[in-house]
């Protein structure tokens, strides 16, 4: 297994002027070449990155949680012009209330009074994972400028041959499930399911619920046993 960051992290390159998705797909491309690597696992961003080099480098398994991928509009981007001028203005807390309030990652807490969750976002960057975040976000515009306003139909994606799992948790926005839903339809091989109890960060904490269906699909493909069947979960 080979895990690496994307541009703009700790132990990856700065962002370079000009920097487009172009970017990733050539740094996965590279990996790739490293590597030999054909199965791919993908998180949010990444999951974009990963699904718009399917379309011209060889992979024979993908598997997706959250992708961010804006598929004829589906995808809230209101909140993206002021999210970046606050993180330009260095307004760290106000930035990722309004990332939070805007993609509602919070479920019910989205809907609170925005300065009440600015407040809690302040508090939240006392924390390692909070710090972490406030540090990041000058590289979640850069991303995030690429995936939504690469504004495409599912069926732009169509042509990729691998096989591909797409999952959501029962606790992420219902979004997810909505594009996960479309680009399966539109893929010729590949399955929707979701996950109960799981956020959109669950991935990184990686309990056993959300890494068995990535494990049995990457051991045994969409002939998987879990994936004849989409896991409920609460909406």
């Amino acid at each position: 297994m080979h895990l690496y960051n994307r541009r703009g992290r700790a132990d990856a390159a700065p962002h370079g002027a000009g920097h487009t998705v172009d970017t990733d797909i050539a740094d996965l491309a590279a990996v790739q070449h490293h590597t030999g690597a054909r199965y791919v696992a993908a998180h949010s961003h990444g999951c974009f990155v990963t699904l718009r080099a399917a379309r011209q480098l060889a992979f024979d398994r993908i598997a997706l949680y959250d992708p961010t991928v804006n598929l004829g509009g589906f995808f809230p981007t209101d909140w993206f012009a002021e999210f970046e001028a606050a993180v330009r203005a260095g307004h760290r807390s106000r930035a990722l209330a309004l990332m939070g309030r805007g993609v509602r990652a919070g479920g019910p807490l989205s809907a609170l009074p925005l300065s009440l969750q600015t407040a809690v976002a302040h508090a939240f960057q006392w924390t390692p994972v909070g710090r972490t975040m406030g540090e990041l976000l000058p590289t979640v515009v850069i991303e995030c400028r690429e995936s939504l306003t690469h504004d495409e139909p599912a069926a732009a994606y169509a042509g990729i041959t691998a096989e591909v799992l797409l999952v959501t948790g029962g606790w992420c926005p219902p979004y997810y499930r909505t594009i996960n839903n479309d680009l399966a339809a539109a893929l010729p091989r590949a399955a929707s399911i979701v996950v109960p109890g799981s956020r959109h960060d669950a991935i990184a904490i990686a309990r056993p619920a959300l890494c068995a269906p990535f494990a049995e699909f990457f051991a045994d493909g969409l002939s998987s046993p879990r994936r004849t069947r989409s896991l409920p979960g609460p909406a």
